[in-house]
């Protein structure tokens, strides 16, 4: 899992969604990560896509992660005390799955998202 992972998030439309301004909403992501064992640390990035980052933030570090036999989980705090938990399914150099975004105690934002490794 180490290196730089660069793709998109899309956001759902569905129930959870916060604000409906931001119904099929995309973003540039990238996460920064190494993986000792089964324990990845590390950072996220997000920048504008055909909207912009939810809640506008922009940066976030990677905690509480693991990557299992298949499957990699994240929660990435983000600079507002929001957190994302991403779950993704790396094959090779190309990883995909979901999001769920919350704050305090509710969900904000869901979807999926899709990243390749660059370097």
């Amino acid at each position: 899992m180490t290196g730089v992972w660069v793709g998109r998030s899309f956001a759902s439309c569905g129930a959870f969604l916060h604000e409906r301004g931001r119904c099929f909403a995309s973003q540039n992501i990238s996460f920064t990560l190494v993986q000792q064992e089964a324990t990845v640390t590390g950072f996220y990035k997000c920048s504008y896509g055909n909207t912009a980052c939810l809640n506008l933030d922009e940066l976030g570090k990677v905690r509480d992660a693991t990557m299992g036999v298949r499957l990699l989980s994240m929660r990435v705090m983000m600079e507002d005390g929001a957190d994302c938990i991403f779950h993704g399914f790396p094959q090779g150099d190309r990883m995909a799955g979901g999001y769920m975004c919350l704050q305090g105690a509710g969900i904000i934002e869901q979807g999926d998202w899709q990243a390749l490794r660059a370097y």
